[in-house]
């Protein structure tokens, strides 16, 4: 299987960032850095697990979940660095379309709290700006609809509908406006890709196309929705990074032989895009704007997953292969100013699920 048929399928992200090797458990340090937020499958369990890149010392467990064997548990941390939303296939049901659960999970050592239930496992979960908010998805029980993406408050003050889709449209919340006013929506449907804000609660009438399929939907501090849209090119159907310019949107990369992951820096402002190295003798992959960076690591290629909140640390799942068909093994590495690189290994797959605030 391709990589691109493994970045479109969000469930099985994290057997993407399988990792070998034992750890040692060392007795856990308090810090002030930020520490990397990771979900570690073993089967029919995950930990939710806090490792500061480069210090054994600053690695612990936050929390043990079971789950349905073969089913992981999707991840993703505030944006307060305090708290982690995580959906989860309980042990004894069945259905990952609408037996999942949506949970809560304070960093703070507190139990875990459901928020909701009925919940589609492969749900986009996504924070308002003010970390009181949580998208979802889950399938109605109106027959005429296929799905709805839903917001739930983590104090119990509501649980709201956000947009619905049929057969032949789906909705993809993608990220808020600063001030928390309106939701970034991606809209599919045979024709391709709409992205559109709107107040929340309601759907954008309008907004920008894209021809094709459209994957890795994000928002920047700055209300800049971008995602990486599949589109023909050289005679090969390829993913390239798109953000909005002020008048629509606009290519972030040029050169190179495909895009592979968008994340924002929450200092410089910058979008980070993985691109994927051409030929040795090639022109290498360049930023074709001046909030875009490109990333491409000294062989393989790597794919964007989160920035520290300083700025300082970019995680992403590196691969060893030389193009997205034939991605080789990989790995979660942390991306330190300087470039200096530091893989981290742990006891089964890994995936990234954010960083501490602090």
């Amino acid at each position: 299987m391709s990589l691109r048929v493994l970045l479109a399928a969000t469930l099985l992200a994290v057997l993407l960032g399988a990792c070998a090797g034992k750890r040692q458990k060392p007795t856990p340090s308090p810090s002030v850095a930020p520490h990397l937020v990771l979900v570690e499958e073993h089967g029919d369990s995950a930990r939710i697990v806090l490792e500061r890149p480069g210090d054994a010392a600053g690695w612990r467990v936050i929390a043990a979940i079971e789950h349905r064997q073969g089913y992981g548990v999707r991840a993703t941390v505030s944006p307060d660095g305090r708290l982690v939303a995580y959906a989860v296939l309980p042990r004894d049901a069945v259905d990952p379309d609408t037996q999942a659960q949506l949970w809560l999970l304070p960093l703070d050592g507190r139990k875990p709290r459901r928020l909701a239930i009925g919940v589609d496992l492969r749900s986009d979960l996504v924070w308002s700006p003010d970390s009181t908010w949580v998208t979802y998805e889950r399938v109605p029980d109106d027959p005429t609809k296929v799905l709805d993406v839903r917001r739930v408050n983590i104090a119990g003050a509501g649980d709201e509908l956000l947009a619905s889709d049929t057969a032949t449209v789906r909705w993809y919340a993608m990220g808020y406006t600063p001030d928390g006013r309106q939701l970034a929506l991606a809209r599919l449907d045979a024709d391709g890709t709409m992205v559109g804000l709107a107040p929340t609660g309601s759907v954008p009438e309008t907004g920008y196309r894209f021809t094709g399929a459209s994957r890795t939907f994000i928002v920047s501090g700055r209300g800049c929705p971008a995602l990486l849209a599949l589109g023909e090119e050289n005679g090969r159907q390829v993913y390239r990074a798109y953000a909005c310019d002020g008048t629509g949107y606009s290519r972030l990369t040029r050169g190179g032989l495909e895009d592979t992951g968008i994340a924002w820096n929450p200092v410089t402002n910058v979008f980070a895009v993985g691109v994927v190295a051409g030929p040795p003798g090639s022109a290498p992959p360049i930023a074709a704007r001046r909030d875009a960076e490109v990333v491409v690591p000294p062989s393989g290629f790597d794919v964007p997953l989160a920035w520290s909140p300083d700025g300082r640390a970019l995680a992403v799942r590196h691969f060893t292969g030389t193009t997205t068909d034939a991605p080789g093994e990989a790995s979660i590495v942390v991306v330190l100013t300087g470039g200096a690189r530091v893989t981290i290994t742990g006891d089964g797959p890994l995936d990234v699920a954010g960083w501490t605030g602090a």
